[in-house]
């Protein structure tokens, strides 16, 4: 007979004073996914573009791996990811309803695509990127 596996790991639980940090990561995580994908297209050289479509497409398996965390930590990266695609559809700002913490991310993702001089055609690509994640 063989023996049954080990029960699985407890959950992880992020101490409370590194959950900033954490949640600024996920920033990041956002950014490696959109930066690279906005540069597919920017890029001249077709060596860069492939380059900047493995990063995108390495970028994204973290945000997909980060949606199966924990529902807490995916809710960061859904919340994100809908800001991102609501700038990259021309929709930010458009609805009354949103909280707070929607403006704040609405105009975080705004500023940070202003930042960056993405166009129309990096702002489609940047929208096809994101919307599996929200």
């Amino acid at each position: 007979r063989v023996p049954p596996p080990p029960p699985p790991p407890p959950p992880f639980i992020l101490p409370a004073p590194l959950l900033p940090m954490f949640l600024a990561s996920l920033n990041l995580e956002g950014m490696n996914v959109i930066m690279p994908t906005a540069m597919v297209t920017m890029h001249e050289d077709p060596e860069l573009s492939a380059s900047s479509a493995r990063t995108a497409e390495r970028g994204a398996k973290v945000l997909g791996a980060l949606l199966e965390t924990n529902e807490s930590h995916a809710a960061v990266v859904r919340n994100n990811c809908a800001a991102i695609l609501a700038v990259a559809n021309g929709e930010a700002g458009r609805d009354a309803d949103d909280d707070d913490d929607d403006q704040e991310l609405l105009r975080y993702w705004s500023e940070f695509c202003d930042k960056w001089g993405y166009g129309p055609k990096q702002l489609e690509d940047i929208a096809g990127a994101v919307s599996e994640f929200c």
